[in-house]
């Protein structure tokens, strides 16, 4: 299936916010389970983003940064 989808091009979410009437907030997430998604900056930045945002942090204008390359995210999953 998701091949399939692939080849057609569907648009994926990978990444949904929700904020509950009592103004909780949550949020899902697909994709962690590939490590070299990890490598990738706006990848990283878009969950620091959602994390800091259910917990009502400020998100800076450019997104929450890691301080962390690419290199050194794979350096990890050696």
């Amino acid at each position: 299936m998701r091949a399939a989808v692939l080849e057609r091009k569907e648009p994926q979410h990978l990444l949904w916010v929700y904020e509950r009437p009592d103004g909780s907030r949550g949020f899902g997430f697909t994709g962690g389970h590939s490590h070299k998604n990890w490598a990738e900056p706006s990848f990283r930045r878009a969950v620091l983003n959602a994390i800091a945002w259910t917990a009502k942090a400020d998100v800076p204008p450019g997104g929450v940064e890691d301080g962390f390359s690419a290199d050194d995210v794979m350096a990890f999953l050696k």
